[in-house]
């Protein structure tokens, strides 16, 4: 019983303000996979590929669940396409996204570059009220049998400051972008979301190496999300990161070489606050690879 009625509290929070549904990407393989959070990283040194899966809040039923396919394609040495899929389940609600990037990258010395980039695409988004259970039947949008969908337009801007040691980035997804309204009036707005993040490596002797990354998550008119994580690598191999998103709780990340240009990782987040234990464990796999390299 008391699991029925916190399924109903779920999906009321869920059905009767859309707007406030999961806006942040808490995507925590970026150390590994800049392509997560900027879209000017894509002409770096080499065409690369990557699938990341995420599973959240494993404490909550019908918790968010998202996949992420990046591809990064150099057009010559300083030009290079970026496509990012991606979809997140939460709730009654389904998402889906498809951008397409340009990046240019200018170098003011062989271990300096500055790269900028633009994406556009489009969104789609699924409200499956026929699952909904239906408390209020004056309310137009739950008491629907059928699905609605509804498609929008979505840009983002970045830029990406690179040189041998330092790394420094900053990234607005949803630029500009169309809102998404459903039968009833309810609608969901994708609010811009500011990514600013910073990597030095404070130490690098032989096949060790000691990394630290900033990142803050900004979304406008809602809330700050920072957090900070130390990668320690290991003879270009291994990597292993542990750090701590504020006000929630730990992260931990674990990466491996399996093959020449080809990583898998893993990585998990866990609240040490009430509402954070609550949520559960969130897990996220990554498979990344990278080819034709150029000098």
């Amino acid at each position: 019983m008391i699991s029925y009625f916190k399924n109903i509290f779920i999906l009321l929070v869920l059905c009767q303000k859309l707007t406030l549904a999961q806006q942040v990407r808490l995507n925590n393989t970026y150390s590994i996979d800049f392509k997560q959070l900027n879209i000017a990283y894509s002409n770096d040194s080499s065409n690369e590929y990557s699938a990341q899966y995420r599973n959240q809040w494993l404490g909550i039923p019908n918790n968010p669940k998202s996949f992420q396919l990046n591809i990064k394609l150099l057009l010559g040495k300083n030009n290079g396409l970026a496509v990012r899929l991606n979809s997140q389940s939460q709730g009654l609600l389904n998402q889906m996204g498809a951008i397409i990037g340009y990046s240019y990258k200018v170098r003011f010395n062989k271990k300096t570059n500055l790269h900028l980039g633009l994406g556009i695409g489009l969104t789609q988004s699924t409200f499956n009220s026929q699952n909904a259970i239906v408390t209020s039947y004056s309310d137009v949008t739950l008491n629907n049998s059928s699905k609605q969908v509804a498609l929008g337009f979505d840009s983002e801007v970045g830029a990406f400051l690179s040189s041998k040691k330092l790394k420094i980035g900053l990234n607005v997804f949803h630029l500009y972008n169309t809102n998404t309204e459903f039968v009833g009036g309810t609608a969901f707005s994708w609010m811009p979301q500011i990514n600013s993040q910073l990597s030095y490596v404070i130490l690098k002797k032989n096949n060790f190496e000691l990394e630290p990354f900033l990142l803050n998550r900004y979304t406008v008119n809602g809330n700050s999300v920072f957090e900070g994580i130390l990668n320690i690598n290991l003879i270009n191999s291994i990597t292993l990161g542990l750090g701590y998103r504020y006000k929630y709780g730990l992260l931990g990340l674990v990466s491996l070489k399996i093959s020449r240009g080809g990583k898998v990782a893993y990585c998990f987040d866990y609240g040490n606050s009430l509402s954070g234990i609550n949520l559960g464990f969130s897990h996220q796999i990554m498979l990344l690879f990278n080819f034709k390299k150029i000098k």
